[in-house]
């Protein structure tokens, strides 16, 4: 299985995936809800009764953070970034990327230098999907050229 986790960042960690893809996904709680763009102050209280605060419990928001398990991260992961996302900041994405690397896990980077927050631009929208068909091709033993296979075995 693969997973495409968005919002919760790499929520899905504790199942046994062949590959991730980790776009606009939050890497540590505690940093990002410290850091929250000005314009999301009308929600903070309601992401710190839906998450928590990072003034009161740091290390359950560590806990529920995917930087602090990347050596739990088994599968390889594909992480995409725009360099100018305002809510998911470039560090967070070098953070996990660096973790994983250390951890001597695969792992594939893209920075889009001028892309925000999700993939707007069309052509940066094209990179991303024409790297991310060889990523999981390659990652579930397949080849991209081919039709796929109707039964197709993945590596666990």
């Amino acid at each position: 299985m693969a997973a495409t986790p968005r919002w919760s960042g790499l929520a899905l960690h504790r199942m046994n995936l062949c590959a991730g893809l980790n776009p606009s996904a939050r890497r540590t709680w505690p940093r990002r809800l410290k850091n929250m763009p000005p314009y999301w102050e009308p929600i903070q209280s309601l992401l710190f009764k839906r998450v928590d605060n990072p003034d009161r419990d740091v290390e359950f928001l560590k806990w529920r953070s995917p930087l602090f398990k990347a050596d739990h991260i088994k599968a390889p992961l594909l992480v995409p970034q725009g360099a100018n996302d305002v809510r998911v900041k470039q560090s967070e994405s070098d953070s996990i990327v660096a973790a994983m690397r250390r951890n001597g896990k695969t792992v594939e980077y893209i920075v889009f230098p001028d892309q925000g927050h999700g993939f707007a631009r069309p052509e940066n929208r094209l990179v991303f999907y024409a790297a991310a068909e060889p990523f999981f091709a390659n990652t579930w033993e397949g080849d991209p050229s081919q039709p796929p296979r109707k039964k197709r075995r993945m590596r666990s």
